[in-house]
């Protein structure tokens, strides 16, 4: 690791193999992109792992403890995805008899049984533990949040804790999302060369001579779990201890999230909004809005400001707009809002007729969790969405590449083996579609299903990226 010249960083091996970062000292002040130290000098630590394996001959109760059973659980996995007999391989019964199930002597069929059946709460512990640990170790070398990442990360700590009740889950994202705030440009006076300000907020660089630029979206995703436990926190007595931790992030939320208005643009002949993205000049794309719009979902319900409110009915309105239903009762809509400006209809997402699935996963969340909340959505589009969802996205064991079954102009052979290989890239992404179990609960045994058959998709399961980790959380019962 390189030693940056504006902070004298600690590095020492604990016990365990445990790596720790923190900074001595640092001084905040506006800086330009050339400036930017790298590691970060940050005044926190990062604990990681000295490795993710399992010792061998642990009794049960210790292999599928909070410290041992993500690597256990990797262990067996990786064993049966090999071919070997589950009768060989060390603390499959561990898992399997926890689950009261009897373990097939097929490898195969041991495996979609394992995948498909064994869902524990030390072992997603474990997986978080490491993750949100690497990820900011990761954003401390570089200099940059994986946002996304980080998104689901989080999202899977709170989906883990709705499901069991589970205050570990809440601690450990509380103590990541803590030293992430850390990590906002405005601790160190990073400038943000096209809002021409620092930014209370997560910035990226577009290209390696580029801008350092944050914009709404980075903004929205990365607080949008953060959003989710304060309201969480606020909602529930059991979880008073936290009401500091929600505090901080309404305020982070509401002052970041203003300093994008100027990113707010009029939709051509309406009385509504929408945000522009910066140095595209052109409209964000839906999926990045709803994303948005989900945080805005949280902090509507947090605090009540009308301006929320405004945005999330604009969010609504203007998707109502552009999506259409066929005689079928399917649903489609283009990537782009329908008042998109006409040079960023001519880029390979707008060709398509419809959003492609991995990214549509990002678009429907919004829908059906703003409904819930008592918004007014059109009861027409839910019911084509959930129909289209069940009867052709995740139809015959599969994941289809565009949302709706048409796609858009003509494709070579070698844009079809492009986009192929994209679906294989993506393929996480299915658990997003779990929301819209709530409508038909079908839909959460299609991806169940899914993900535990189809290795050619998912490799490595639940545990394939975060985003398939939130899959997990999902199918916890609180039984650890």
């Amino acid at each position: 690791m390189t030693i940056g010249r504006y902070g004298k960083f600690l590095l020492g091996v604990l016990g365990g193999g445990a790596l720790i970062l923190g900074a001595l000292s640092w001084s905040p002040r506006q800086s330009r992109l050339t400036e930017r130290p790298l590691p970060l000098p940050v005044t926190f630590s990062i604990v990681l792992p000295a490795d993710s394996k399992v010792d061998t001959g642990l009794e049960c109760s210790d292999a599928t403890n909070e410290a041992n059973a993500y690597a256990a659980y990797v262990s067996v996995r990786n064993a049966l995805a090999k071919g070997q007999p589950t009768e060989t391989i060390e603390y499959a019964s561990c898992f399997l008899a926890g689950a009261g199930a009897g373990a097939s002597h097929d490898p195969q069929a041991a495996l979609v049984q394992f995948t498909g059946g064994i869902f524990d709460s030390n072992v997603l512990l474990g997986y978080l533990q490491m993750s949100f640990e690497a990820s900011l170790s990761k954003a401390v070398e570089t200099g940059q949040v994986s946002h996304w990442r980080s998104s689901s990360l989080g999202t899977a700590a709170l989906e883990a804790y709705d499901r069991t009740h589970d205050k570990r889950f809440i601690d450990l994202f509380v103590s990541y999302f803590d030293r992430l705030l850390e990590l906002r440009d405005s601790e160190f006076g990073f400038y943000d060369d096209f809002h021409q300000k620092v930014m209370q907020s997560w910035g990226e660089r577009y290209d390696a001579d580029g801008d350092w630029v944050s914009h709404v979206t980075i903004f929205s995703v990365t607080m949008l779990p953060a959003t989710i436990a304060a309201r969480r926190i606020r909602a529930e007595p059991e979880l008073a201890q936290y009401r500091e931790f929600a505090d901080k992030v309404v305020q982070a939320f509401e002052i970041g999230y203003h300093e994008f208005a100027d990113d707010l643009r009029p939709v051509p002949d309406s009385q509504g909004f929408w945000y522009w993205r910066p140095l595209e000049n052109e409209f964000e794309a839906t999926n990045h809005v709803h994303m948005q719009g989900e945080a805005l979902l949280n902090m509507f319900a947090l605090t009540g400001d009308p301006i929320f409110r405004d945005r999330i009915n604009d969010f609504i309105r203007f998707f109502e707009t552009g999506a259409k239903i066929d005689e079928n009762g399917y649903v489609y809509w283009n990537y782009h809002p329908y008042f998109q400006v006409p040079k960023a209809m001519k880029d390979h997402n707008a060709t398509e007729l419809s959003e492609f699935a991995w990214k549509a996963g990002n678009t429907i969340g919004f829908l059906y969790h703003a409904e819930s909340d008592g918004f007014k959505v059109s009861q027409a589009l839910l019911e084509g969405m959930t129909r289209t969802i069940s009867d052709h996205v995740l139809a015959d064991n599969g994941y289809a590449l565009n949302f709706y079954p048409l796609g858009g102009e003509e494709r070579s052979k070698s844009e079809v083996k492009d986009l192929g290989e994209r679906l294989h890239q993506k393929a996480s992404t299915i658990t997003r579609y779990l929301v819209a179990a709530a409508k038909a609960p079908k839909i959460r045994e299609q991806v169940r299903e899914i993900v535990a058959t189809r290795q050619d998709l998912l490799g490595g399961g639940w545990f394939d990226n975060p985003d398939a980790a939130v899959g997990y959380a999902y199918f916890l019962d609180g039984s650890r």
